[in-house]
């Protein structure tokens, strides 16, 4: 948000000095750069000797965008210079379509502190400004920024939804396994495995994001894995009830609530009407938590009094991978994957695919899903592109071998698979129903409803091995490190 906004401008005003000839430049900035904060001394009218205190905890990206522009370095060309600062709301075609949505009751019908669109290019450099009176009844949604909720938060996938929520300058409250951390000024602390601990961590907030837990590789007991998924859910659930003032909730499943199964019709494309068959002997325990809980969720969803009632959104990722960006993130079930490919723990890998999609694009897709009206009430499978698990790693190969990573690529005959399963529970029971199983999916409204062009997630693939280089995750080779330390010298 900050840097093409201060570099856009920069670059303007080194243009008119470098082709000279140019007289005057007009800027248009905001009201944000003047004052941007909340501490405003009694008494105290602003004008444009002001500027936004920027360290300010309540500056979000876009107000320190709107400052740092304007500030008074750009003025040391020769040419004229002139900043206008709109007011608060311009009303042009763009935002009045945002402010009529927002409007729910008769209103009086006029706007104060508003102005046209046409008023304010026939105002030239006069100066625009309006009065307060009745603002904050009119358009109480423009007045503060909301507060959103993430669950999960050291997690692959929230911690990538969190990044991107904060670059795009929104107020996050996340919850850690520890308690509950707030990005800004709060601290609150709760107890997790305390349903009443969700009601205090998401009190106060209006959007809530309950992000899934990573994949379990290791073997677990049923009942360890998919009752805390759906106590989880529920009691997220319950909270946004109890509290109030919740207007939307995304819920992270998986693809495993749409098809977790080997039973494929032929020339079927799974959609999001499809629901997994969780009495399937293929299922495993992790599989069956995801169904359970989405349904749960669901359920309740339904049977809330209309009074009570919030909308919800559901994504439906399939296996995601992209750079980890925490020692948090080494639980997913993709960061465990490419370290067995890295490390060489698999000297050759079953003819299986795997679904993938980008975990940047998974993040966006939560954000499109909470703030798009057409996604409320529906699934959406977030989906990329399949490849097989050799596909995968001649992708790796190709980028680490020159490191002296010795990754993996033959393809394992299906006998061997079959010699296997008898002796392995995750060959018999995950890798080896799934052989030579092509799936399709129907990913169009991640497409056309969450608007997101898919990654490429072969470069998600590289970006996430180095990654787990870089974080430890696997161990750094002399000529990794050789190159690595050469190119951080290059760049100091």
């Amino acid at each position: 948000v900050v840097r093409p906004a201060v570099d856009g401008t920069v670059n303007v005003l080194r243009a008119c000095v470098e082709v000279g000839g140019v007289k005057r430049v007009v800027l248009t900035s905001s009201t944000a750069s003047v004052f941007g904060g909340v501490d405003l001394p009694e008494g105290k009218t602003i004008n444009e000797s002001d500027w936004t205190d920027i360290e300010s905890p309540y500056v979000t990206a876009y107000i320190k965008s709107k400052r740092l522009r304007t500030q008074p370095w750009v003025r040391e060309s020769k040419v004229d210079f002139s900043s206008s600062e709109c007011p608060s709301s311009s009303l042009d075609l763009n935002t009045i379509e945002h402010i009529c949505g927002i409007i729910k009751d008769v209103v009086e019908n006029r706007l104060r502190r508003g102005i046209n669109h046409f008023q304010a290019v026939d105002a030239g450099m006069t100066g625009m400004h309006g009065s307060d009176e009745s603002f904050e009844q009119l358009l109480p949604p423009l007045l503060e920024d909301p507060l959103l909720f993430v669950s999960g938060a050291s997690g692959f996938i929230a911690c990538h939804l969190i990044k991107l929520l904060q670059e795009e300058g929104y107020r996050v409250r996340d919850f850690l396994e520890h308690g509950l951390r707030f990005m800004g000024k709060e601290l609150v602390e709760a107890d997790l495995e305390k349903p009443d601990s969700w009601i205090e961590a998401i009190r106060g907030c209006t959007y809530v994001f309950h992000v899934a837990s990573p994949f379990p590789l290791d073997t677990k007991k049923e009942e360890e894995v998919v009752r805390p998924a759906v106590d989880g859910t529920v009691n997220v659930l319950r909270a946004c009830v109890e509290v109030g003032g919740v207007k939307r909730v995304v819920l992270t499943s998986s693809t495993a609530s749409v098809f977790g199964g080997v039973d494929l019709p032929e020339g079927k494309t799974i959609n999001e009407s499809d629901w997994t068959d969780i009495e399937s002997p293929y299922v495993t325990a992790y599989i069956k938590s995801k169904v359970l809980a989405e349904k749960a969720a669901w359920d309740i969803l339904e049977k809330l009094p209309e009074d009570k009632k919030f909308e919800m959104a559901v994504i439906n990722p399939v296996f995601v991978i992209g750079p980890m960006l925490s020692q948090g993130n080494k639980s997913a079930s993709s960061v465990e994957v490419i370290r067995q490919y890295l490390s060489r723990e698999m000297p050759a890998v079953p003819n299986i695919e795997l679904q993938m999609v980008d975990v940047r694009d998974v993040a966006l897709a939560h954000l499109r899903a909470m703030f798009t009206p057409e996604a409320a009430g529906h699934r959406h499978i977030v989906h990329t592109e399949c490849l097989t698990m050799s596909e995968v790693g001649q992708i790796l190969y190709k980028e680490f071998n020159q490191y002296c990573y010795s990754v993996p690529t033959y393809q394992l005959p299906n006998f061997v698979c079959w010699f296997a399963r008898f002796v392995d529970a995750r060959m018999r029971n995950i890798i080896y129903p799934r052989l030579n199983l092509h799936l399709r999916m129907d990913n169009s409204r991640m497409k056309d409803v969450l608007k997101i062009t898919p990654r490429d997630v072969r470069q998600g693939l590289i970006d996430e091995g180095h990654s787990l280089i870089q974080f430890g995750v696997v161990k750094r080779t002399a000529k990794y490190k050789k190159k690595h330390e050469q190119a951080a010298g290059d760049d100091f």
